[in-house]
């Protein structure tokens, strides 16, 4: 009989692919996140490959969770999780006590309200158009020739907020080279862009009833300038993650592979 030593969740994403390697106290010791490329059950196989070689994690000392849009039809991994279950496990790890989750992925935007013991009351999930999402982001960043980080950057320093109308993805990115040729300053359309986003999302967390405490998950949550604004709008501070975002529902897969007999 052998000893578990690990637990491994995976979150095979639309376009990425995060691995995260927790121990039996539930603290991180290994964390990657790979583009999908086409190919997602070579990623996962690669992501395994990496952490069996750093810290010898193998079928038979770990438990293993995987989760996501690609995820859910690859037979690697026997224990598949939703999305919003493990969502909702890894936020209320991270933060005991969250009411509301807002996770902005590359395409989608999912809106979770949490129950006293974790559990999911109500959620949104919006995938119908990308302009609120991950992909929105890096195609602004593109045509504008900056980078994300930048971009936060730049919005928390404009000097007034441009409007960004449209509600696709591709229309809002001729809007933007429209208000480039207009002579708008980058910063105040990094600002636009990032309020756009914030405008879309609040509207439909204010469905489910806003509550403290709020965490924000997904690669959307490291832009600073999107976090000020939404707690300009929320009228109060989200909750201060220990653990990179983007890793939050990769986190909860490893926590429910525990829970497996």
């Amino acid at each position: 009989m052998f000893m578990v030593e690990y637990y491994v969740g995976i979150d095979a994403g639309s376009t990425r692919c995060k691995i995260i390697v927790i121990d039996e106290k539930n603290n991180i010791i290994f964390q990657k996140k790979k583009a999908i490329a086409g190919d997602p059950e070579k990623v996962v196989k690669d992501l395994l490959k990496e952490a069996k070689k750093k810290y010898k994690v193998k079928a038979k000392n770990s438990k293993f969770g995987i989760t996501g849009r690609n995820g859910q039809d690859l037979k690697l991994i026997d224990n598949k999780y939703s999305e919003l279950l493990c969502l909702a496990k890894g936020s209320n790890e991270l933060e005991p006590d969250t009411k509301i989750v807002i996770d902005t992925g590359s395409f989608t935007n999912k809106e979770l309200k949490l129950m006293d013991d974790g559990s999911i009351s109500d959620y949104i999930q919006n995938d119908i158009c990308s302009s609120g999402g991950g992909i929105f982001l890096e195609l602004v960043c593109k045509s504008l020739d900056i980078s994300l980080e930048k971009m936060s950057e730049l919005a928390l320093n404009a000097e007034k907020i441009v409007p960004i109308t449209s509600q696709c993805s591709i229309f809002a990115e001729s809007e933007v080279i429209y208000l480039m040729n207009e002579g708008k300053s980058v910063a105040d359309i990094s600002a636009g862009v990032c309020n756009s986003i914030v405008g879309r999302i609040v509207p439909l967390v204010s469905r489910l009833g806003i509550e403290q405490k709020v965490v924000f998950s997904g690669g959307v949550a490291k832009n600073e300038a999107i976090r000020q604004m939404f707690e300009k709008q929320l009228r109060f501070k989200l909750a201060e993650m220990s653990i990179d975002p983007q890793y939050i529902t990769a986190y909860g897969a490893a926590l429910l592979s525990k829970e497996v007999k």
